[in-house]
């Protein structure tokens, strides 16, 4: 996107991915989602989509936890790591921002 690159990684006692991104300045990493976590309070977990706000500061996410591919977004707050409590369910997993999303 802008100052970040984006990837994933999987841990090798893990079922799910890893999201991490890299400041292209300083070079640190920082773990945005950790899907292993967000899937433990549940007997099927998917992740259909997620999606970077164009200020880089939100996080949003679609996940599945019937198998029955009605997603509910999520979305997480990347400076203060903490999940808000805006969600929005029975949805088609699809996340678009405007350019103005913040």
């Amino acid at each position: 996107m802008g100052s970040y690159t984006y990837f994933r990684r999987y841990e090798p006692d893990q079922e799910h991915a890893i999201y991490i991104r890299t400041n292209i300045t300083t070079d640190k990493q920082e773990e945005i989602l950790n899907v292993n976590n967000l899937a433990k309070s549940s007997k099927f977990y998917r992740l259909a989509n997620w999606n970077i706000s164009p200020s880089e500061d939100l996080l949003a996410f679609a996940e599945d936890k019937t198998g029955r591919r009605q997603y509910e977004i999520r979305i997480k707050n990347l400076q203060t790591g903490k999940f808000t409590q805006d969600k929005l369910v029975n949805t088609s997993g699809d996340i678009a921002w405007f350019l103005d999303s913040d």
